[in-house]
């Protein structure tokens, strides 16, 4: 058999010049390159279709990115989602493109070189969020989807929440600071740090839980502002039974101040059974205090009171009291009296309470597991001691709503595992004693001798303002450097009654950072670890504002939610109509537009830039009227030339503003495609005061 074999013969490097040009025109094609026909790269095209199937225009309401890039994802470009978020905060940031095509609400970066916020946050369901009606539990924040709250934002604003959203089971993070405050959250989400610049100044940033170091600083919010006005209601707490002939009791009909006292007396001495509940306590003021408060709360309820022996030489005698009343101690259980001591939390109902009332029930919880340190000069402190940790964490972001900065530390010296909460330092003792304090004679003179023994003595060295010291006394006025370089202005106890003398010796515009701190007064604490916390529901808020953020367990939060510009709108008009062709999807189970049928000449209004295999594009933004003019006049004159063509349209037009150097670079470019534009930011230099005052 004879067998003929056709030879080709193939020039290697002709073969790889081809295979590299179809390879460079895919990339071009697919990826790199605006079509000059819509001026959208394909990952744009496929965010904007995507909103659009949503019916994500701009008059509904905005949803939230995460949603918008997880379909965008899903359905037409699998790829990671950073990349896609990143376009959809391209679209949005009115810094980026001259007209926005995406409508952001929430923070989408700056000119600066800040950040976005992350697309979506999620924290875990204990975090306890500041709000109008007191420190709520994100996880139980709402029973359904449209909540109606107020909520803390950054820098002290209050702004409306009208979203929540139970996200699911992720995996998340804890993150804790050297005082101990602790936040758990997903690897996205955003927290409030304070860092500092190239140049050396200071400022607020936005940080992922996933680019968090030790090391960083991050922000505590101690505010006082935004509490709940009225008292909680007693009528929803109140048992019911199903035996008419269980006896019922005077009650209060809202959750005072003398029933407060009492619920803190019980979480820190009491033992709490289905049946019945004590209070044990020593022979002395607390315990004469609990008796008389609890007759004033609940009079026709009998307290019984057994005064018991010593146990051992040198103790007092105690009291046992009882209370066995079903109706008392359903109440009671109601309001969030646990029953194992290891697992005692504030209850809720405390945290929804005004301050006085809140402030009550913490002097009945100190008073019984708190206790005055102090030895000679280098132990000065008041210190909270109990099993269980979540009520010391609680109690330890309760304290920030009263100012108080304090310390969480995990003890096993007496053979078993106990958590300590501490509170050092003048300020911070001064507050405690002054907006809550002991009930008892004994330890309010032990406070008031350890804070006559810290007074005058150092700041503590823990709370200050990071970098602010090196920043001022950088670019202080000269012959004003000597105060400034002998003392410790950046502590926030000191920082505000020094502002006149730094008013004098600063620019406006450096005074203006100094002065933003101060009036904050928020607590700078370093990450000391970040740990994996396995899988758990987590739960977000929408915030109807600027900043879009809210605080929780002490900490300063934030995400973003967006919807389409009324101008896109002329980008999708009519796509229903078969104006353009459709394709495939990735997998062949959706069909995407090849191309948008925009009315806009978008591609020279907002630009575009690319770089791909051997080739490259940078078109500058232009004005609109002035394209449609240009437009207009060339579909009138088809032989105009581009010299008329300049008259119309002079130069780009760069949502920045700016100066533009040479215009005859701007003329090459239009006549050859090529060009140079070189442009310069607008400076303005204002001169206060005269003389030997002047800056």
């Amino acid at each position: 058999m004879d067998i003929n074999l056709e030879r080709n013969q193939i020039n290697i490097e002709d073969e790889m010049r081809r295979s590299y040009l179809d390879y460079a025109m895919s990339v071009i094609i697919g990826r790199a390159l605006p079509d000059v026909r819509d001026g959208l790269k394909p990952v744009h095209r496929r965010v904007l279709w995507a909103m659009h199937e949503l019916g994500n225009t701009h008059n509904k309401p905005y949803k939230k990115s995460a949603r918008v890039v997880g379909d965008t994802i899903g359905k037409y470009h699998p790829h990671g989602d950073t990349a896609v978020y990143d376009t959809v905060v391209r679209l949005a940031q009115d810094f980026s493109l001259r007209y926005p095509l995406v409508d952001g609400q929430g923070n989408f970066g700056s000119i600066d070189g800040d950040n976005a916020a992350a697309m979506r946050y999620c924290l875990t369901g204990d975090a306890l969020v500041v709000t109008d009606r007191g420190l709520r539990p994100l996880g139980r924040l709402a029973a359904e989807e449209d909540v109606d709250i107020r909520v803390l934002s950054h820098e002290r604003r209050v702004n409306s929440a009208s979203k929540w959203f139970d996200c699911g089971k992720f995996p998340v993070r804890r993150v804790r600071t050297r005082h101990g405050y602790e936040v758990t959250g997903t690897t996205n989400h955003p927290l409030l740090t304070w860092r500092v610049t190239e140049d050396g100044t200071p400022r607020f940033a936005w940080k992922l839980i996933e680019q968090l170091e030790q090391g960083d600083f991050l922000v505590i919010d101690r505010s006082e502002k935004l509490w709940p006005e009225r008292e909680v209601g007693l009528a929803d707490y109140r048992p019911v039974f199903d035996n008419p002939r269980t006896a019922t009791h005077q009650t209060p009909e809202t959750l005072n101040a003398d029933l407060a006292f009492l619920l803190g007396a019980l979480t820190a001495e009491g033992a709490i059974q289905t049946d019945r509940i004590e209070f044990v306590n020593a022979e002395g003021e607390f315990a004469d205090e609990f008796g008389a408060v609890w007759n004033r709360v609940f009079p026709t309820c009998r307290l019984h009171r057994w005064l018991r022996e010593p146990h051992s030489y040198g103790k007092k005698h105690w009291w046992q009291m009882q209370v066995v009343s079903q109706y008392v101690v359903g109440l009671l259980r109601n309001l969030g009296l646990e029953g194992k001591s290891s697992e005692k939390r504030i209850p809720e109902a405390i945290l929804q309470s005004p301050k006085p009332v809140v402030a009550a029930f913490l002097r009945g919880l100190f008073e019984g597991d708190g206790s005055v340190e102090r030895s000679g000069t280098s132990l000065l402190r008041v210190t909270l001691t109990s099993i269980s940790r979540e009520l010391v964490r609680q109690t330890q972001t309760l304290l920030l709503r009263f100012g108080i900065v304090s310390t969480l530390r995990d003890d096993a010296s007496h053979g078993r595992k106990t958590f300590r909460l501490t509170l050092q330092g003048r300020i911070d003792l001064q507050n405690f004693a002054a907006k809550i304090g002991f009930f008892s004679a004994r330890k309010q003179t032990a406070l008031a001798e350890v804070i006559e023994a810290v007074t005058g003595r150092s700041l503590a060295k823990n709370d200050f303002v990071p970098y602010l010291a090196a920043f001022v006394r950088e670019r202080t006025f000269a012959g004003r450097q000597s105060w400034l370089k002998r003392n410790n202005f950046d502590r926030p106890a000191r920082l505000a009654g020094t502002l006149p003398r730094l008013a004098a010796s600063l620019s406006s515009e450096n005074y203006a950072i100094v002065e933003r701190i101060a009036q904050n007064n928020y607590l700078f604490d370093p990450v000391v670890d970040i740990a994996d916390a396995g899988e758990q529901n987590v739960y977000s808020i929408r915030v109807d504002s600027d900043c879009h953020s809210f605080v929780a367990n002490g900490f300063v939060n934030h995400n973003t939610e967006v919807r389409m510009m009324k101008l896109t709108n002329d980008v999708l008009a009519d796509i229903e109509k078969e104006t353009v062709d459709f394709q495939p999807n990735y997998d062949d189970s959706l069909s995407e537009p090849t191309v948008l049928p925009t009315r806009i000449p978008n591609l020279l209004v907002n630009g575009s830039e690319g770089i791909a295999v051997g080739m490259a594009t940078k078109i500058p933004p232009h004005n609109l009227t002035e394209i449609l003019d240009a437009t207009i006049a060339l579909v009138k004159r088809p032989e105009i030339t581009v010299e008329e063509l300049i008259k119309i349209v002079p130069g780009p037009d760069f949502p920045t503003g700016g100066f533009i150097y040479g215009r005859e670079e701007i003329h090459r470019a239009y006549r050859e495609g090529r060009g140079i534009v070189q442009m310069r930011a607008r400076a303005a230099i204002d001169r206060i005061g005269r003389a030997d005052r002047e800056r």
